[in-house]
């Protein structure tokens, strides 16, 4: 079965998936205006400031569990809306004639109800209830935040087009699918509207930019390497290994080497004529200095 068919003005659900509309119908960017449904849902608080042009990338509905992407929708050459496809069931097809998230005017988005191969993206939408939240993300990173304000099924045989979809001067928003009864003949009867209206826009996150102190290439006292007197070798202070017999050796603990012995133990110079073709050995023997 294939649901959400949307028409301009009359819309339709036939059996097959294919828009169909009553002669002499017209699309919503061609409604003249309806001063009365100007603002059709006034509520306590004013909207915020609408947001420029920017097209309209996923929509976000939370009290239903829909995050879903969005595809742009032009007229067929009948002034029919074109549909989201058929193997696609969980993309929101946007109006692209009419207005993007959060532009003044009535902004329109459809999606489909269901396919032959089972639930799609707007299966649950008569269930939202007024009060509930729509998100529509931009291309620009902002957030156009929609409140519902009722929900109505309208019969396609007297569907309130100017309703629907006559001009605002508030940013609103429509979410349209099918609803009613389906039969395999005439597909389904009736259209499921969700009528909301923005109360809120959000900025796209401030990415902040590193100072130059904060470079890739960190202080010495930030690197990965401790210093040295954090090392995994403590100090031989905190090491339990006395320190240099000048500072902390007792006089009385000191090894005095007698007089006699002293020339085994050889002075640098010695040491360099035993070893003079291997410099790099007297490194080791004496260590650095």
């Amino acid at each position: 079965m294939l649901a959400v068919v949307l028409v301009l003005v009359v819309v339709r659900c036939d059996g097959h998936g294919t828009p169909t509309a009553p002669d002499g119908t017209h699309g919503p960017g061609t409604l003249a205006a309806d001063p009365a449904h100007a603002d059709s849902s006034a509520g306590p608080t004013p909207p915020p400031r609408p947001l420029p042009r920017s097209r309209p990338t996923s929509v976000r509905i939370p009290a239903l569990g829909i995050d879903a992407p969005i595809m742009g929708l032009g007229l067929d050459a009948n002034e029919e809306l074109e549909t989201p496809p058929i193997d696609k069931p969980n993309i929101i097809g946007w109006y692209k004639g009419g207005p993007t998230p959060g532009e003044p005017g009535t902004a329109i988005a459809v999606g489909h109800r269901d396919t032959t191969t089972g639930a799609a993206v707007f299966a649950g939408l008569a269930s939202v209830k007024p009060g509930k939240k729509i998100e529509a993300r931009r291309a620009d990173g902002r957030t156009a935040v929609y409140t519902v304000d009722r929900v109505k099924v309208y019969d396609k045989a007297g569907f309130p087009d100017k309703e629907v979809y006559g001009p605002t001067r508030r940013p609103e928003l429509r979410v349209i699918t099918c609803g009613g009864l389906f039969s395999r003949r005439v597909g389904y009867t009736s259209n499921v509207v969700v009528f909301a209206h923005l109360t809120a826009t959000r900025e796209p996150p401030r990415t902040a930019t590193p100072d130059a102190s904060r470079t890739a290439i960190p202080e010495p006292s930030r690197t990965g390497v401790p210093e040295p007197s954090r090392m995994g070798v403590p100090e031989p202070s905190r090491a339990g290994i006395p320190e240099s017999p000048a500072t902390a050796t007792p006089e009385s603990s000191r090894v005095v080497i007698p007089e006699a012995l002293r020339p085994a133990v050889p002075q640098a110079a010695q040491t360099l004529d035993q070893f003079p073709q291997a410099p790099g050995r007297l490194f080791q023997v004496l260590g650095p200095r």
